[in-house]
């Protein structure tokens, strides 16, 4: 499917191809991040959403700039590094929604910036938001009648309550909870840090000790989940 089609965006496509010449000309990459562009087959800008192409306005104070928002295709010729890649062009000192097509596979990914303090015209990144589609359906949300537009910021972060709505659904949980999402992220690392360890155990005790910690991190989640399900 067609990103467009998905977005249904009532705006002319600009569909503008960006150079990769271009990202490492005005991004400080280092040669391992260099190597990773090499999985991009090309970058086209879809759409610029601004006081002059929408009716939403802009959103500016002191912290933030949504005076626009920039919504990106890149087409990839491999997904095996796409975590990287997206850190690496949320780089891009803008608010960008960055849809990466492999095969027929989406993936979306936002980031939350501020303003940098000590150089306006530079943005720091706060969060990162990335999701992979594997159900078709869940693309219909993203279609632009259904989004916030009260402002740029609201709609923005229409967008990143979606992503964290979608991550939090995988644990049957049906709210945008971003608090929730990262308390059961930090477990399952804890969890797997755990699983490491107990591949490496020799002594039977220690095995028992390192289940027992991986049984009481999964009934947390569970106590998050709101289940007892185990």
């Amino acid at each position: 499917m067609m990103v467009e089609k998905i977005l249904n965006f009532p705006l002319k496509i600009l569909n503008k191809r960006i150079p990769k010449k271009e990202l490492l000309e005005n991004l400080n990459l280092n040669s391992a991040q260099k190597k990773y562009l090499k999985e991009i087959e090309k970058i086209n800008l879809l759409y610029l959403l601004n006081k002059d192409a929408t009716t939403i306005p802009p959103f500016v104070d002191e912290i933030y700039d949504y005076s626009s928002i920039l919504v990106l295709e890149v087409i990839l010729n491999s997904d095996k590094h796409i975590k990287q890649l997206t850190s690496i062009l949320q780089l891009i000192p803008q608010n960008l929604m960055i849809f990466f097509i492999y095969d027929d596979k989406i993936t979306l990914s936002l980031a939350s910036k501020r303003i940098n303090k000590n150089d306006p015209t530079k943005m720091v990144i706060e969060k990162e938001y990335i999701f992979i589609f594997k159900d078709e359906s869940l693309l219909e949300k993203l279609d632009f009648n259904k989004a916030n537009k009260t402002n740029l910021f609201m709609f923005y972060k229409y967008y990143i309550d979606l992503v964290i709505s979608f991550e939090l659904s995988k644990y049957s949980i049906n709210k945008a909870d971003e608090n929730i999402l990262n308390k059961i992220k930090e477990i399952e690392n804890k969890i797997n840090s755990l699983k490491k360890e107990l591949k490496t155990a020799v002594n039977l005790s220690e095995k028992i000790e390192i289940n027992m910690k991986i049984h009481k991190l999964k009934e947390e989640i569970n106590k998050l989940k709101g289940t007892n399900a185990t």
